[in-house]
């Protein structure tokens, strides 16, 4: 079954990201996901929306579609990345800040054209199913939700228990566990919300794939 990337600030950083994501699946001898993304900023970016030609419009309803973005390991308000972030041994420094806050991302999903009968969109965003300090919701569920209102009733929105990474095979950063801290699998670590917001189960969810 097809699987997509997409990057909605698609900077230098996301973009090694998104490669280190596919690196992880070669690893695994699973089949690389397709990135997509738009233009990181300026006018285009809102014209080819405009004109039909936004980059989800051929993700199919049972495809598997991933956002990467940056998010905060104990519970997500907002996702993004920094605009022209310069990349310092490990870390990338500098840039500006470009944030969505959920109904906002739900509305940047809508508008690249991804079908209103979509079902499984996994935010590999860190934090993305926990409820932040001072929230209700998670960022997942405040996801699921912006998209119900604007009629993707089948949306099934993943969000994962704490910080993710790709790197050198998929996990969920976690303190504590059984074998004591460290990265455990994605998919032992996450949630799923449907368009009305509350859990939905995720064995349906799975399959073959990350």
């Amino acid at each position: 079954m097809p699987g997509f990337i997409y990057l909605p600030v698609p900077t230098q950083e996301m973009l090694k990201f998104a490669e280190q994501f596919q690196d992880s699946q070669n690893t695994q001898g699973k089949e690389k996901y397709t990135i997509l993304h738009n233009y990181e900023s300026g006018w285009r970016k809102g014209f080819t929306r405009a004109v039909g030609l936004g980059v989800l419009r051929n993700v199919a309803a049972k495809d598997k579609l991933y956002v990467i973005c940056h998010g905060a390991t104990m519970g997500s308000r907002f996702t993004g990345a920094r605009r022209g972030a310069v990349q310092q041994g490990n870390e990338w420094k500098g840039g500006e800040l470009k944030k969505y806050s959920p109904d906002q991302l739900a509305q940047v999903i809508q508008k690249e054209g991804l079908t209103t009968t979509f079902v499984r969109l996994y935010l590999f965003v860190c934090g993305s199913g926990l409820v932040p300090a001072t929230q209700a919701k998670s960022f997942a569920e405040g996801v699921a939700i912006g998209l119900g209102d604007l009629g993707y009733s089948h949306i099934r929105v993943v969000g994962y228990l704490g910080e993710v990474s790709a790197d050198g095979g998929f996990g969920v950063l976690k303190s504590t566990g059984p074998r004591g801290g460290g990265y455990y699998p994605l998919n032992e670590n996450m949630v799923a919300f449907g368009p009305s917001g509350g859990q939905v189960p995720i064995p349906a969810l799975m399959d073959a794939g990350v």
